[in-house]
């Protein structure tokens, strides 16, 4: 099991620190584009607009894991760049 902790956002660019609960030293990192969707609609949420983490068939093109923390950051800012290029 994975628990995720925001390490710094910007806009809808986000980066976690990963760790796992059998090994609490060992880390991975996350950059996510978050996006808007519509909640599921036998969710508690149903109708309503949601920020969501990139889905399963979106990682590496919204999403991406990294095993450092200088490699996450990189990929974080050059995100920033980009949304910050589009508006």
């Amino acid at each position: 099991m994975h628990d995720f902790t925001e390490i710094d956002r910007t806009g809808n660019v986000c980066l976690l620190k990963g760790s796992y609960q059998h090994t609490p030293d060992h880390h991975t990192y996350e950059v996510h584009i978050l996006r808007m969707r519509r909640a599921h609609p036998e969710s508690a949420d149903a109708g309503k607009q949601l920020l969501m983490s990139p889905s399963m068939e979106e990682w590496g093109i919204c999403g991406w894991t990294y095993l450092t923390l200088l490699d996450a950051v990189m990929r974080f800012t050059a995100e920033v760049e980009k949304q910050r290029q589009v508006a």
